[in-house]
């Protein structure tokens, strides 16, 4: 699928189910339900690149394993990308911005990928993780979101470091809750609440290296649980 413009239709843009190997390159998407849905157990090692998705309820929905990167998904009325159900996706260098819900949504999935991307401006969280695990948010440029990353259900052993986090209207990096999550050397700062917030049914994560670069978070830089459950705190560096 190779420039093509796709808009106004009742359900999907674009829907690809149990197919593997497909190249969606350069298209327009605008205005359906879904922009893209890509789903069925063997969907697999499928490429969205440098698409224009705008406009729809929701920007592009993955349930098989597919790579992401430099499209520009904005404006959609609920999720820009949702992960669901489904590992092994790549999110990468696409820009993500002004979605009416979320920009990113990992919901109970695990091994995905999320790097370089530029989350803006959605309504609720830039990322969010939703009962996943072992995922990975590396190198964004997350802010002016509600939440920068949210953590929330039963989620575990995800890493979010090195993103730059700032400007969010509450939290830079909130944790609900969940296990043995990592926090490091992230960039967090001006986000109108705390830099960093962990909800009383988070434990055992930690949060190490983190820091403001001296441009401070209205409430302060880390509000730990209470009760501690025992998180980490390491070496990291804020201007309360």
């Amino acid at each position: 699928f190779v420039q093509n413009n796709v808009s106004s239709n009742r359900q999907n843009g674009i829907y690809i189910y149990s197919s593997a190997n497909n190249s969606l390159f350069y298209n327009t998407v605008i205005n359906n339900s879904n922009g893209f849905e890509i789903g069925g157990s063997i969907s697999k090692d499928n490429l969205l690149l440098g698409n224009v998705v705008k406009g729809n309820v929701d920007g592009i929905i993955l349930g098989g394993y597919t790579n992401v990167s430099n499209n520009t998904i904005v404006n959609n009325s609920r999720r820009g990308i949702q992960i669901s159900l489904s590992s092994f996706n790549i999110i990468k260098e696409n820009n993500v911005s002004y979605n009416g819900e979320r920009g990113i949504y990992v919901y109970i999935s695990g091994n995905n990928t999320v790097r370089s991307n530029f989350v803006v401006g959605n309504k609720n969280s830039g990322v969010e993780i939703y009962g996943g695990t072992w995922n990975l948010v590396e190198g964004n440029d997350i802010s002016s979101n509600e939440v920068g990353i949210y953590f929330v259900g039963s989620n575990g052993n995800n890493t979010a470091r090195v993103n730059n986090i700032a400007g969010n209207n509450k939290n830079g990096v909130y944790v609900s809750s969940g296990a043995n999550n990592i926090l490091d050397s992230n960039i967090i700062s001006r986000n109108n609440q705390y830099g960093i917030l962990f909800g009383s049914s988070s434990r055992s994560n930690i949060a190490k290296y983190n820091g403001d670069q001296g441009v401070l978070n209205i409430l302060g830089g880390i509000s730990p649980a209470m009760p501690a459950n025992g998180n980490v705190y390491i070496d990291n560096s804020f201007l309360n």
